[in-house]
């Protein structure tokens, strides 16, 4: 059985090695995606703002909630690299969202919840920001 990586182009973290990445084939669109990827590019300008930003409406949700529980779920939709980077001062216990401490359906609840809530966060800063998403509106 063939690996996970030979069948997906998978693309590499911002430290890793670029220059033999290849996802598309034509030369013009690879180099447009290393290009994307270097350390510092405006993509990663971009995104570090958007990321710092976000972290502060977080960090405000996290003191209004009180709750560990949704801490946690919220935590677990934003991910561990996000969470280490910029909510490092928090407390971290992954434990309080499995049983017994919490039954599986009110974890799922609850990262439902956060995964909405997040997703307003994120195309409220994104506007605050002037970020052009290129989106097509929707039509009403």
């Amino acid at each position: 059985m063939a690996s996970f990586q030979s069948h997906y182009k998978v693309p590499p973290s911002r430290n890793d090695d670029i220059s033999h990445y290849r996802p598309f084939g034509p030369q013009w669109m690879d180099t447009a995606v290393q290009e994307t990827l270097l350390p510092d590019s405006p993509w990663h300008q971009v995104q570090d703002k958007i990321n710092v930003a976000l972290a502060k409406r977080v960090e405000a949700e996290i003191y209004k909630e009180n709750s560990g529980e949704k801490r946690e779920a919220l935590f677990r939709v934003l991910g561990h690299q996000y969470v280490k980077k910029y909510l490092s001062q928090y407390p971290y216990d992954p434990a309080l969202l499995s049983p017994p401490n919490i039954p599986l359906q009110q974890r799922q609840v609850y990262e439902q919840e956060m995964e909405y809530w997040l997703d307003r966060q994120v195309e409220e800063v994104v506007k605050e920001r002037n970020v052009n998403t290129m989106k097509k509106p929707v039509k009403k």
